[in-house]
């Protein structure tokens, strides 16, 4: 199955140049991490025209993250992950922990003959990496 998007850069989250022209993907396996990454890094209120899309992050940094937290946490990402129809919830499953003032995130995926995993890490100052 090929479906194509467009590339981003993972670190910075800018569209991939490639010969001047923008880059496609055109691997199944590439599309679903490139989708987890930009979702993960989509933040609540980024999308003008679908402010309640995004990710909560800012509603739970600077809070104290216990257990039952994290978990409401999944609970959302899981909820944005697959809003689309892209991913089911069957298709994965999320992964947090929050240590030394930093949040990680990791979306683990099996479907149709597909494992991967893809995730990000929000540092005390509110700034995401991915992988």
């Amino acid at each position: 199955m090929n479906t194509l998007d467009l590339d981003f850069d993972y670190t910075y989250g800018d569209f991939v140049i490639e010969n001047g022209e923008l880059a496609l993907i055109n691997s199944y396996r590439s599309y679903i991490k490139n989708y987890i990454i930009n979702k993960l890094k989509t933040q609540a209120g980024d999308i003008y025209a679908s402010p309640e899309a995004g990710m909560p992050f800012d509603s739970y940094l600077g809070k104290g993250l216990d257990n039952t937290a994290l978990k409401q946490l999944e609970a959302q990402v899981l909820s944005d992950l697959t809003s689309e129809g892209v991913l089911n919830t069957t298709d994965i499953e999320i992964f947090s922990l929050f240590r030394s003032h930093t949040l990680y995130i990791r979306v683990v995926v099996t479907k149709n003959n597909l494992s991967l995993t893809a995730g990000i890490t929000i540092n005390e100052k509110g700034e995401i990496s991915s992988d």
